[in-house]
């Protein structure tokens, strides 16, 4: 999650940051993915593999959980009686979190090396 700190205004470097390092996760992420549809189209799985469906649950998964994390804060914030900026930050960052945490978590799994059978 982009730091947002104690002051009234979240810093935009660091959101800044987080979405330079997200999106190169899912670049990553593509290519990878990319590569091993490929192999399994290679080997004549018309479906692409398990890594085709699992990217298509994941995103849809992702989807939900930003949305619902964004009308929390956006909840929250309004309650709170909040700056509207700050509000906006608050719920962006929250809605962006489980795609960030999702694309990283894969990036990391789909470039590690696999075993050798």
């Amino acid at each position: 999650m982009p730091t947002i700190k104690n002051s009234k205004r979240a810093n935009p470097y660091s959101l800044w940051w987080d979405f330079a390092s997200t999106a190169n996760a899912a670049a990553t992420t593509i290519i990878m993915r990319n590569f091993r549809i490929q192999q399994a189209f290679m080997r004549g799985d018309m479906t692409g593999g398990r890594e085709a469906s699992t990217m298509v649950s994941e995103k849809v998964a992702a989807a939900q959980d930003g949305y619902i994390a964004a009308a929390k804060s956006a909840g929250r914030s309004l309650r709170r009686g909040d700056h509207l900026g700050d509000a906006i930050a608050k719920a962006t960052a929250a809605a962006i979190a489980p795609a960030r945490k999702k694309a990283r978590a894969n990036a990391k799994r789909l470039t590690r090396k696999r075993k050798k059978k």
